[in-house]
């Protein structure tokens, strides 16, 4: 398994762990520069590696790594080389074609398949709630403003026009 803390290093900028017979997942985080080749990681690539905006070199071949391979700017970039030699691999730029289901006819594997897959619906699924909590908020606030404004306007100037009124009386009578 990769040490989580590799993914920690905040100016990580090249990471070279090919041939170490690491196995498991791979790390959510990394540098610009990941060279996981030749080792026996398996599971699916996570989709947040296509969040790492500056990654110019990915080098994840000859693993155990299955499952289709996520698109995105970023690592659309990347040639066949970048992955070859992960036979349960399949999609873009691999010449082999995913099936609707996945590859792997193994229990254990399709298990672990999904409940990565779920993490990355998750994750999706907190970016969206996010966003639409905002959108919803801002709506909610324009409507209490444009609704409510008046009534409060007119409150606060009636206590506003007291003040004053009341310094004109204190100083009239001095």
């Amino acid at each position: 398994m990769i040490p989580d803390a590799f993914s920690k290093i905040k100016s990580l900028a090249h990471l070279y762990l090919n041939d170490n017979e690491f196995d498991g997942g791979i790390p959510k985080s990394f540098g610009n520069f990941l060279d996981l080749s030749k080792n026996q990681l398996s599971s699916r690539i996570p989709f947040s590696l296509s969040h790492i905006d500056r990654l110019s070199v990915l080098d994840l071949s000859n693993n155990n790594l299955s499952g289709k391979i996520p698109t995105s700017p970023q690592l659309d970039t990347f040639n066949a080389s970048s992955y070859e030699g992960n036979p349960n691999l399949c999609g873009a730029p691999l010449p082999k074609k995913c099936s609707g289901e996945g590859i792997a006819q193994n229990p254990t594997m399709n298990r672990r398949r999904e409940h990565t897959g779920m993490q990355d619906k998750k994750e999706g699924f907190i970016s969206l709630g996010f966003y639409v909590s905002l959108a919803l908020g801002f709506i909610a606030g324009e409507v209490a403003a444009t609704r409510f404004q008046p009534k409060l306007l007119d409150k606060s100037l009636r206590v506003d026009l007291g003040v004053a009124n009341w310094e004109f009386v204190c100083n009239k009578s001095e």
